[in-house]
């Protein structure tokens, strides 16, 4: 596969992938979490959402903040390997960029 056949426009993406966050968000304990998340470039539109019930909403936007801060192209979220993001493997230091 070339450069070319590798470089492909998105115009939308809706995606459901798994979270896991610990250290990203400086939690006592690690967490995981389902998210979706909705791309659509036309509108100009970029969101996640949290949809795990079980978390208070504080936590789910923690989460939501810290994707949107730190996951900016859709191309990361397209890319995912089983469906699997861990947030601290994206945030080695340990903290919230």
């Amino acid at each position: 596969m070339n450069e070319t056949e590798r470089d492909r426009s998105v115009d939308t993406l809706m995606s459901i992938f798994d979270l896991k966050i610990h250290r990203a968000l400086q939690l006592e304990k690690g967490i995981s979490a389902r998210v979706f998340y909705w791309y659509d470039k036309k509108t100009d539109v970029r969101q996640f959402r949290v949809l795990n019930r079980k978390l208070s909403n504080e936590i789910q936007s923690r989460i939501t903040t810290w994707l949107t801060e730190n996951v900016s192209e859709h191309e990361v979220i397209a890319r995912l390997v089983a469906n699997e993001m861990d947030a601290d493997r994206m945030c080695p230091e340990g903290g919230m960029r």
